[in-house]
């Protein structure tokens, strides 16, 4: 019998929402040889100093979503991206593809991935973010095969590292604000919704 799964080396990573999260998602991945290309709304460039390929766009899009063998969504919570992977996205994706959502859950119609996954076009997915949190027990995820189907918490800032940088970068963050009035990242535009 041949092995279930298959190796990322060599494969293509599709990052949906290729900002400050995923630019660390592609510098980790590059690093397993992984090629990695991303899509933003605003067009940045063609190629990033990790060497990933960037496009925008709805072509930008397709072309991330039929050329990818996983795809990795980090979209962030606004009109324009609700229920943003609906079942024509998870169609336009390879046969076969894992879809991987650490975005917001608002931006996956469930109902469309359940059924990508049961008629095994997806083969697999890994959801860290849902529409509803903490997840129901009356959830139609629950229902998915755990083969097809990893559900997590959504709390991988459950640690004391990830707590004292926070709080560090935090403190640099409101030092900087007192010494000259001015915050140079991270602010919220209020146009685009986050």
């Amino acid at each position: 019998d041949a092995f279930p799964n298959s190796e990322m080396y060599g494969k293509t990573l599709g990052i949906v929402g290729y900002g400050n999260i995923g630019r660390a998602v592609a510098k980790v991945m590059s690093a397993f040889g992984i090629k990695c290309i991303g899509h933003r709304r605003k067009f940045q460039g063609t190629v990033d100093n990790i060497g990933v390929t960037q496009y925008a766009g709805e072509e930008g899009l397709d072309h991330v979503l039929t050329h990818s063998d996983s795809i990795v969504a980090i979209l962030p919570k606004t009109s324009e991206t609700d229920d943003f992977f609906s079942a024509k996205r998870f169609q336009r994706m390879k046969e076969n593809a894992v879809f991987i959502n650490i975005g917001r859950g608002s931006t996956v119609c469930e109902d469309d991935l359940i059924d990508a996954l049961q008629s095994n076009h997806l083969g697999g997915a890994a959801l860290d973010v849902y529409k509803e949190e903490p997840l129901p027990r009356s959830s139609k995820l629950w229902d998915v095969s755990s083969e097809k189907l990893l559900l997590t918490s959504h709390n991988a800032d459950i640690s004391t590292e990830a707590f004292e940088g926070s709080a560090r970068h935090f403190c640099e963050l409101a030092t900087s604000y007192v010494k000259d009035g001015t915050l140079p990242e991270y602010l919220v535009n209020l146009h685009d919704g986050y």
